[in-house]
C-alpha cells in the first residue's frame, strides 16, 4: 500500500511539474517580441561594395543588427561570418489619421554593410533585441558586366476595388506587379536592381508607407532574394515618413535637407544619376550635375537618368511650369 501511494504521490508530483513548465512555456511565448518586417535592400553610389539594408520593428530596441555572410547560415545569428548595427533607428512618425486607420506602430532600422565583394552573393537576416528574421540574400553589382538588367517603374500608389487595409482600398495591380517582379527575377537572374521612379503611396505618411512595405514583400523570390532597390523622391513623397523610411547613408542624406540626388556607379561601364524634380532644378543639384555629367561621361559607356517628374509628360500638359522646368534645367543639360 505505501508504495501504491508514493507512486500515487510521484505521479501527481509529475503531473503538477508538467503543468508548471506548460505555463512557464506559455508565459514565455506570450513575452516573445514580434519578428521583424519589412526587409530591403537599397543601393546607394557603390552598390559593388556597399549596401543599405533597411527594416522594421513593430516594438522599441536597443540591439537592432544585420548578421550576413557570402555563404547561407540557415537563419543562426551566431554562425555567420560578419554583422553591422543599425546607424540609424527610430520610431516612425506617426499622424491621428494613421492611428485613426489602425496601421501599428512601427520603428525604422538602417544598417550599412560596407566592403563587401562584387558580384557576390550575401545571405543575411536581422535582429531586434532577440527578435529574428528569416535568411533572405542579395546580389552586389559585378564589375565586369557581359549582361545586365535593370527593372524600372514608378508610381505605386494606391487603387484596388474592395476596401481593406484599415479604410484604405489595396493595390490589387501593385501587388500583382511586385509577384511579377518575383517571377522576372526567377526567370532572368541578371536582373539586378529596381529603378523606383518615385511616388510609393498617396503620401509617404506610415498608412500608406507601412502598405507599401507590406506589398514589397511579394517581390521576394521563393528562395529568398531581395531585388535591391534604387530610390528616387517625388511629390508624394514629402512626408517626414520618407526621410525616416528611406535612408541613403550620411555622405548622401548630410549634403543638405530634402536632396536625393545621387549617382550609381553599376561595375564599370554604367551610371545611373537619380535627381530630385521636387527641389530647385537651378540651385545645388544643377551645379551638382553639371560637373558629374562629364566626369561620367569620360569614363562610363552607359550614362542613365531617373527622376520623377517628366519632361515630356504623355497626359498632362507639357506647358506646365512643373514640366517646363525640367526641360529648361536638365533637358538642356543632357
Amino acid at each position: 500500500m505505501d508504495v501504491f501511494k508514493r507512486k500515487k504521490a510521484l505521479l501527481f508530483a509529475i503531473i503538477a511539474i508538467l503543468i508548471i513548465v506548460a505555463i512557464a512555456c506559455e508565459y514565455v511565448n506570450s513575452q516573445k517580441q514580434p519578428e521583424p518586417i519589412h526587409l530591403r535592400v537599397i543601393w546607394t553610389e557603390n552598390p559593388t561594395k556597399h549596401a543599405i539594408i533597411s527594416w522594421t520593428s513593430l516594438f522599441g530596441s536597443e540591439q537592432n543588427i544585420v548578421y550576413y555572410d557570402t555563404i547561407s547560415r540557415g537563419g543562426l545569428p551566431a554562425k555567420y561570418a560578419f554583422e553591422a548595427s543599425s546607424v540609424r533607428s527610430g520610431k516612425v512618425t506617426m499622424k491621428p489619421m494613421d492611428q485613426e486607420e489602425g496601421v501599428p506602430e512601427g520603428f525604422y532600422h538602417h544598417a550599412e554593410l560596407h566592403h563587401l565583394s562584387p558580384g557576390t552573393t550575401y545571405y543575411f537576416m536581422v535582429e531586434n533585441d532577440g527578435a529574428f528574421s528569416g535568411e533572405y540574400h542579395f546580389i552586389t553589382a559585378p564589375e565586369e558586366l557581359e549582361n545586365m538588367r535593370l527593372l524600372a517603374g514608378g508610381d505605386s500608389r494606391l487603387g484596388g476595388e474592395k476596401p481593406r487595409y484599415a479604410g484604405r482600398t489595396p493595390h490589387i495591380e501593385r501587388q500583382q506587379l511586385k509577384s511579377l517582379i518575383s517571377e522576372l527575377v526567377e526567370a532572368y537572374p541578371d536582373i539586378y536592381a529596381f529603378v523606383h521612379g518615385a511616388d510609393y503611396g498617396t503620401t509617404a505618411d506610415w498608412r500608406h508607407l507601412y502598405w507599401y512595405f507590406e506589398d514589397l514583400q511579394l517581390a521576394t523570390t521563393a528562395n529568398g532574394r531581395l531585388l535591391p532597390m534604387i530610390i528616387s523622391m517625388g511629390n508624394h513623397d514629402t512626408e517626414l515618413g520618407f526621410f525616416e523610411n528611406f535612408y541613403l547613408g550620411d555622405e548622401i542624406n548630410g549634403r543638405t535637407a530634402f536632396n536625393y540626388f545621387y549617382s550609381t556607379k553599376i561595375g564599370n561601364d554604367i551610371a545611373l544619376i537619380t535627381l530630385n524634380t521636387e527641389i530647385s532644378l537651378g540651385g545645388m543639384q544643377y551645379h551638382w550635375l553639371k560637373e558629374e555629367l562629364p566626369r561620367l561621361r569620360s569614363n562610363k559607356r552607359w550614362v542613365l537618368v531617373n527622376y520623377h517628374k517628366p519632361a515630356f509628360p504623355a497626359v498632362k500638359d507639357p506647358e506646365d511650369y512643373r514640366f517646363a522646368r525640367v526641360r529648361e534645367y536638365l533637358g538642356s543639360t543632357f
